[in-house]
């Protein structure tokens, strides 16, 4: 749903996802997706990506929060109001 209640369109949805990732530097990313998509845990992250175990729960968490403000931004929301719907 959009900020005013509305459904968001799959498409539009999709494409401004793709263009949030994409906002994000290659690290960080493929930590996000593995972490998210590919279900690894944060010591199969490090080993992957040649970085510390911490370093890539950092990345995880900021790219989350990136893409959370991201989105919120395209939808009109604000992050209080995300903070409100939880």
């Amino acid at each position: 749903m959009t900020g005013d209640g509305r459904t968001a369109n799959p498409e539009i949805f999709d494409a401004s996802v793709h263009k949030a990732l994409m906002g994000l530097d290659e690290v960080s990313r493929v930590c996000l997706l593995l972490r998210t998509v590919g279900e690894l845990s944060y010591a199969q992250i490090a080993a992957i990506t040649d970085l510390n175990e911490n370093t890539a729960m950092s990345h995880v968490f900021r790219s989350r929060r990136m893409l959370r403000e991201r989105m919120a931004a395209h939808y009109g929301r604000t992050s209080a109001e995300e903070d409100d719907s939880r």
